[in-house]
C-alpha cells in the first residue's frame, strides 16, 4: 500500500508544473512558423486565423514565414522546438507529408514529431476540362480516355505537388493513362487548360472561376469528402469511382512532440473558435478553403490515413531523390 502510494505522489508531482503551465498559459505571444512565403492567398488566410485566435488567448499569435526546401525549413524549426506552446506549425498537409517520401533522409517524422492540434480547413477543389473536350461529366472523361489512352494531358504546378499526386492516384484508381504536364505554378496551367493546350487539370477552385463563368473550362467533380455547398450540382469523385481516395489539402496546426495536453486542447478551441467567427469564415471561403476545425484526435485519425495515402502517390509516380 505505502509503494502505491508513494507511486500516486510521485506520477502526481511530476504531472504538476504542467498542469500550473497550462493554466497560466500563454503569458508571451505565441510564434507561428508558416511553410510558405508572404502574401499569397494561404498565407492571408492562416493570418486572419492567427489574429482571431490571439485575441481568445489575450496574446498575439505572429506570423514567422520559413519558406524554402518544400516547407522542410519551416517544420524542423517546429519540431525542433520546445514543447511549451509558444511555436507552432502551420502548414498544407501535402507540404508535411509529401517531402518525407521523397527524400533519401528527413530530420523528422510528418507525424510522430509533432503533437497535433487542429485540421483548420480543407481545400475546395475540383476536376476541369477544357470546354472543347467532348465530356460532360466524370464517367466521360474516363471513358474518353480509355478510347484514347495516352492522348489526354492533365497539368498540376509541378513535379511532386500536390495535384500531380492527385493525378497519379485518379489514373490508378480510374484505370486510364493520361500524360502529366508540370508547370512552373498553377496560373498558367489554368490559362493552358483554358485555351485548349491541356485537356484536364486537377486544382482548387478558387483560381478556376474566372474561366469557369467565361465558359472556356467545365468543372465536372469535385475532390472533397461531401458535395460542396457552394457547387451542389458537382459530384465527388467518390461518386463516379467508389475505390478513389483523395488526397487531403487542408491547413494544419501542429506543435513540438510532448506538447501538454491542456495546451494542446486550449489552442484547439481557440484556433475553431477563430475560424467560425463569421468575419473570418467568409474571407477564408473566398480564397478557396473551407473551414473544418477537426478536434486534435480527428486530425491525429487524419494524419494516419493520409500518411498512407501520401505515401502510395509518390510511389505512383516514381518520385525519389536522387
Amino acid at each position: 500500500m505505502h509503494h502505491i502510494v508513494h507511486r500516486c505522489f510521485l506520477a502526481a508531482a511530476l504531472l504538476l508544473p504542467a498542469l500550473v503551465s497550462a493554466q497560466s498559459y500563454p503569458s508571451k505571444p505565441v510564434r507561428m512558423v508558416i511553410t510558405f512565403p508572404p502574401g499569397g492567398a494561404t498565407d492571408m488566410a492562416a493570418r486572419l486565423i492567427a489574429a482571431k485566435a490571439g485575441e481568445g488567448l489575450g496574446q498575439p499569435v505572429v506570423a514567422d514565414n520559413r519558406a524554402g526546401a518544400s516547407g522542410v525549413i519551416a517544420a524542423e524549426v517546429v519540431a525542433r522546438a520546445a514543447p511549451d506552446g509558444y511555436t507552432m506549425l502551420l502548414t498544407p498537409v501535402s507540404t508535411l507529408l509529401i517531402p518525407y517520401f521523397i527524400a533519401k533522409s528527413h530530420p523528422y517524422h510528418p507525424v510522430n514529431d509533432f503533437s497535433l492540434i487542429c485540421n483548420a480547413t480543407e481545400s475546395s477543389s475540383g476536376v476541369v476540362v477544357n470546354s472543347e473536350l467532348p465530356v460532360r461529366n466524370l464517367r466521360d472523361l474516363i471513358d474518353l480516355a480509355k478510347r484514347e489512352p495516352g492522348k489526354l494531358t492533365y497539368s498540376s504546378a509541378g513535379v511532386g505537388t500536390l495535384f500531380h499526386l492527385t493525378g497519379e492516384l485518379f489514373k490508378q484508381s480510374a484505370g486510364v493513362d493520361l500524360v502529366h504536364i508540370p508547370y512552373k505554378g498553377a496560373a498558367q496551367a489554368l490559362t493552358d487548360l483554358a485555351s485548349g493546350q491541356i485537356s484536364v487539370t486537377f486544382s482548387t477552385i478558387a483560381p478556376m472561376v474566372p474561366h469557369i463563368r467565361t465558359g472556356k473550362v467545365r468543372l465536372i467533380a469535385v475532390l472533397e469528402s461531401a458535395r460542396n455547398a457552394s457547387l451542389p450540382d458537382a459530384p465527388t469523385v467518390a461518386e463516379t469511382l467508389p475505390g478513389f481516395q483523395k488526397l487531403g489539402g487542408g491547413l494544419g496546426f501542429l506543435g513540438p512532440s510532448g506538447l501538454p495536453r491542456p495546451i494542446v486542447q486550449r489552442l484547439n478551441a481557440e484556433i475553431a473558435r477563430a475560424i467560425f467567427a463569421p468575419e473570418v469564415k467568409a474571407k477564408i471561403e473566398d480564397f478557396g478553403f473551407r473551414a473544418t476545425a477537426s478536434t486534435p484526435e480527428e486530425f491525429n485519425t487524419l494524419m494516419k490515413s493520409e500518411f498512407e495515402t501520401y505515401g502510395r502517390a509518390v510511389k505512383l509516380a516514381g518520385l525519389k531523390q536522387e
